[in-house]
């Protein structure tokens, strides 16, 4: 598939579906056709400094593999790297070579260091961090894009260089996609017990009815609902149900 095929479906996907999935899956389709096989997206409202931290405000999906995902993502990793940080303030792209070379000169501080190796043994080599233009104050998003195994980033930068106004547009519609469509973060998704859980505490049921109609133990429904506070990220069931509701999960 060319590029201008490659395109145009992801174009003519994104105007069928109201499911960022499904346009995510796509992107990540038409990107394998530069090499690119693994790719982050992270979507983060930046009021102020403290929202960098807070995983829990982090619109993300993810091909990374679920061990670097926990790393990288649930456990915070991503606070640490360079290139992250660079793309808070910058529009563009930026190689993961900066923080190859942070390393091999000694500059990165220990935990930093062993995010990075981490995430090499897991082969997260070669790479390009792609962040959006920067339309406000509040909003930062981008793209890890990581090349496939056997290339190096000498590799990875000369395909950038060569292919970075056909992988754009790519970045960009799925950016758009993003920003209008309802979307559930990956790390926000709950189970389906979860979601039975939840739609019977909406609907006034109490924790030990919930228990009784679902044949478990009261304890199991109460770690059931701490869980599903802290995937959504907020304190009380209200507010859980409130955000699962506006994501379009119950």
């Amino acid at each position: 598939m060319d590029s201008g095929s490659g395109f145009a479906a992801l174009l003519a996907q994104t105007g069928q579906t109201n499911d960022l999935a499904d346009c995510w899956s796509g992107l990540c389709g038409a990107l394998s056709d530069f090499e690119i096989d693994r790719v982050l997206y992270a979507r983060k409202p930046l009021a102020d400094h403290r929202t960098f931290h807070n995983r829990f405000r982090l619109t993300w999906f993810s091909t990374y593999g679920e061990q670097a995902d926990s790393l990288f993502i649930e456990k915070g990793g991503y606070v640490t790297s360079q290139t992250i940080r660079w793309a808070l303030d910058n529009a563009g792209a930026v190689s993961w070579r900066v923080n190859r070379d942070r390393y091999l000169l000694g500059k990165m501080s220990g935990q930093e260091e062993a995010v990075h190796l981490r995430m090499r043994e897991l082969g997260l080599l070669a790479g390009i961090t792609y962040a959006n233009p920067i339309l406000s104050n509040a909003v930062r998003s981008g793209f890890g894009l990581c090349f496939r195994e056997g290339l190096d980033q000498d590799d990875a930068d000369h395909i950038w260089s060569e292919e970075a106004t056909r992988i754009i547009p790519y970045l960009q519609l799925f950016e758009l996609a993003a920003s209008q469509m309802r979307n559930v973060s990956q790390g926000q998704i709950l189970t389906a017990r979860q979601i039975d859980i939840l739609r019977l505490t909406v609907d006034g049921k109490t924790t030990g009815e919930i228990a009784s109609l679902l044949a478990v133990h009261r304890r199991t429904v109460e770690e059931h609902l701490r869980s599903i506070r802290d995937r959504l990220g907020v304190t009380t069931t209200l507010q859980a149900a409130v955000i699962a509701t506006q994501q379009g999960q119950i």
